[in-house]
């Protein structure tokens, strides 16, 4: 039977390049998923309009005006380390599909604003 995980340089594999070596799951559930998942619900339920001025982005694609609505988060990557990212809708315009990548303070901002109680960060 052929070894078809491809051994790094060396011919050692670690352990972390064997976990990544595939595409998780759809049962994958992180807790930083769910809270992913929780913030979207409220953005699309209209709870709350959360500006990018409002949680301190400022590096918008299209533009840094301070009434870009937050739309919705997506993850990339690993979902043990994910990287999470905001896609913002600017008045008059639909919603900017590239995503600006969150760091932990604006995700904590976020979850501040719809009253939720996240854990984000280490």
């Amino acid at each position: 039977m052929a070894d078809t995980v491809p051994r790094p340089a060396g011919g050692v594999e670690s352990l972390a390049h064997r976990l990544h070596a595939h595409a998780p799951s759809h049962a994958t559930h992180t807790i930083e998923m769910q809270q992913v998942i929780e913030i979207n619900r409220y953005i699309t339920a209209g709870v709350l309009l959360i500006t990018a001025a409002e949680i301190g982005v400022d590096d918008l694609p299209r533009s840094a005006a301070a009434g870009a609505s937050l739309r919705h988060l997506h993850i990339e990557g690993s979902p043990t380390f994910p990287y999470v990212f905001a896609v913002f809708e600017l008045p008059g315009s639909g919603p900017d599909g590239h995503g600006v990548p969150l760091h932990t303070q604006h995700l904590q901002a976020i979850s501040k604003a719809l009253h939720l109680h996240h854990h984000w960060g280490l």
